[in-house]
């Protein structure tokens, strides 16, 4: 053996000869010597594919079991969030829709009458009344600002339709936008506006606009005109993302006029909802069920069946780690859960007695929120860490 201390008068400790050892085997080819910590790493990879393979993975904080060596790891259902914690009554009528703030903090939740509601995320099992925001007598949508700050509420066709925009955390009107065409007016928040708030706003009369806002405030800052829209989803790279009633789904940017069709489906479009990497989107068809297309290469992953909502418009959801899970409401008042990676259903989840309208899911816990015609919201989280016996309502 070769005594490197001995010849060259240097690495004389072991943390000194561990670099030397690590110098080599950046040099040497792996066939002649193995990277460090080879071995560690290839279980770490066994173990991710793993969890990306199990189809009840829903917590991205889960511990390493050293059990992955000896069997494939699988969670149990008591892991995944199908088990009622809590039902909200504080809505007196229809709930039509619900939205979490991007941080996960916060529940925002409308109904067919009445004052919108927000909620504090305590834990996944638990919520809590925040704010109450009067104003309006209904809400058909929501949507929140990046920062959580602010949160548009429009209204019905019919229903006094000005978009409200509401600060959340004082419970006041920010500023109000005016749709003189009194129908349902769908919106979305533009990403990293925190200094200077903007939203794009439109519906099926042929209204299409963005706007700058501020304390009571609104100016328009750009539109499209002509194209009648269901809904709206704006880009962090500036786009807008629209679906018309022409069963297009396009892409516009209010910066240079810019418009250009990305798919066009074979029945009306209801609603859509893309995901947070903005890679895919899941567009909710009259007569083929939900449909997960490719943004990037405008082709069909695959369709999702079984979930009736006929004529209804029911808002889906993405969820879980990697955005991995759908989540929609149904007219048989049910929430069917699926798999990106499969067609086959995975969970169906029933305790609604009326028309599920919208299932949102949170994207930092494993919480899943569902809102119905019966006037309920119901909160389902894993059964660990839940007293199964007790449904808490508020």
């Amino acid at each position: 053996s070769v005594d490197v201390c001995a010849k060259t008068g240097a690495h004389r400790t072991e943390r000194e000869r561990n670099v030397l050892v690590a110098e080599i085997q950046q040099l040497l080819p792996t066939t002649v010597m193995l990277p460090c910590n080879r071995l560690e790493k290839l279980l770490m990879q066994s173990w991710k594919m793993q969890c990306r393979e199990c189809y009840l993975h829903v917590r991205e904080d889960f511990d390493v079991s050293p059990d992955y060596i000896l069997e494939d790891h699988q969670c149990d259902w008591d892991h995944f969030p199908m088990f009622t914690s809590q039902v909200l009554t504080k809505h007196t009528d229809e709930v039509w829709c619900a939205a979490f703030s991007r941080c996960g903090k916060y529940l925002a939740t409308g109904s067919r009458s009445g004052a919108a509601h927000i909620w504090k995320i305590i834990n996944e099992s638990t919520v809590e009344p925040y704010k109450e925001l009067t104003g309006r007598s209904s809400s058909s949508l929501l949507t929140w600002s990046d920062d959580g700050a602010l949160l548009a509420v429009s209204a019905a066709e019919g229903h006094l339709a000005d978009v409200h925009v509401y600060d959340v955390h004082n419970g006041v009107i920010f500023c109000v936008v005016e749709n003189r065409a009194n129908d349902s007016t769908v919106m979305s928040f533009v990403p990293n506006s925190s200094v200077t708030y903007r939203l794009v706003c439109a519906d099926q009369m042929g209204h299409f606009c963005q706007y700058t806002l501020s304390k009571n405030s609104v100016k328009s800052e750009g539109k499209f005109e002509g194209y009648r829209i269901r809904a709206v989803h704006c880009l962090r790279n500036g786009s807008v993302l629209a679906a018309d009633t022409h069963n297009r789904f396009r892409s516009y940017r209010f910066s240079d006029d810019s418009e250009i069709t990305l798919i066009e489906e074979l029945s009306q479009i209801s609603t859509f909802v893309v995901d947070k990497s903005e890679r895919r989107v899941l567009i909710d068809t009259k007569l083929h069920g939900l449909r997960l297309w490719d943004l990037r290469t405008r082709t069909l992953i695959r369709s999702f069946v079984g979930a009736p909502h006929h004529d209804f418009i029911i808002h889906s959801a993405f969820g879980g780690p990697e955005q991995s899970y759908i989540a929609t409401g149904s007219t048989d008042e049910c929430i069917y859960v699926w798999k990106q990676s499969s067609e086959e259903l995975i969970a169906k989840l029933a305790g609604h007695t009326a028309r599920v309208n919208a299932v949102v899911w949170n994207p930092r816990l494993p919480q899943l929120v569902s809102c119905s015609d019966d006037c309920t919201i119901r909160i389902w989280s894993p059964l660990v860490g839940i007293d199964p016996s007790t449904i808490q309502q508020n």
